[in-house]
């Protein structure tokens, strides 16, 4: 396939944006169904959340398994309602194809594959999550800070952890258009050289979503002044799940067209199926030189 090109960041940010949006403009039930599943399963969250005794929030021979469970679980279950939306996203970039529900179940073996390594990222991006559940735990149960070497390993997870993310981007593409080579280790072999480029495109990506969810935080900081903290109904859990869901479903977006467009560019042993059309985008996005 030759040498791999290499993306810029900025055009394949706005090439990512434009996509994320042209593809709700062509998807807008699918994208209703996803946000509002979503935003059913973080107010389930919280709710259970709140059910937990105060007393046995800090026994942490209570809490952190608890709470760990609830954070793998709410990962794992999101990943799957997340994964009909990434691949027609992923398709709709690379193929202009556009979803509809019998897509979707004439391909089921596509959905179960793209759903099991969508559910193993899930669980290693909730490592760094698990891990500050168990510090907080501990530096409760020592009533004083944690020495610095906790620190520096909850840097290292996080660095390991996104680092990972940033690698194994182009493997989800790869999934949705039945490329031959999509696994873990040729994802991580097409892209290890060049991870800090892809990190700091989806960073910047995800940017003006993180701007968006502090904003309706805010809102809702502002409203439980207003009203009263009132955590025994359903209210208030709702507006909080729904702040949680929207970002997550525009983030997954995003990353999904920002992922076709690493694809395009890195994909070598991962493979490409002889149907891709090679999308004009990706040529703006080829590095120069």
């Amino acid at each position: 396939m030759g040498k791999a090109r290499i993306i810029r960041i900025v055009p394949v940010v706005l090439a990512s944006w434009r996509s994320s949006l042209a593809a709700l403009r062509k998807m807008k039930t699918l994208f209703l169904l996803v946000a509002i599943l979503t935003t059913i399963l973080a107010t389930a969250e919280l709710l259970l959340v709140h059910e937990i005794p105060f007393y046995m929030l800090f026994q942490s021979g209570y809490i952190v398994p608890a709470a760990s469970a609830v954070a793998i679980a709410y990962a794992v279950i999101q990943a799957l309602m997340l994964t009909p939306l990434a691949i027609a996203v992923h398709r709709f970039v690379l193929l202009g194809e556009v979803f509809n529900a019998r897509l979707l179940w004439s391909n089921i073996r596509r959905y179960k594959r793209f759903a099991i390594y969508a559910s193993l990222l899930a669980l290693i991006l909730t490592i760094p999550r698990v891990q500050s559940i168990l510090e907080a735990t501990m530096s409760f149960d020592r009533d004083e800070p944690l020495p610095s070497a906790f620190a520096s390993i909850s840097f290292a997870a996080n660095v390991l952890v996104y680092a990972f993310f940033a690698a194994t981007m182009a493997l989800f593409p790869a999934i949705a258009v039945d490329a031959e080579g999509a696994g873990f280790r040729n994802a991580l072999k097409d892209s290890k050289y060049d991870l800090l480029r892809i990190l700091a495109a989806a960073a910047l990506g995800l940017l003006p979503i993180a701007i968006f969810q502090f904003a309706l935080q805010y809102v809702y900081e502002i409203l439980l002044i207003w009203h009263g903290p009132y955590y025994n109904s359903w209210q208030p859990a709702l507006w909080q799940g729904t702040v949680m869901a929207i970002p997550v479903v525009a983030g997954a977006t995003t990353l999904a067209a920002m992922a076709s467009y690493v694809y395009t560019s890195y994909a070598k042993t991962l493979g490409r199926p002889p149907e891709l059309p090679d999308i004009s985008s990706a040529k703006e996005l080829d590095a120069k030189g």
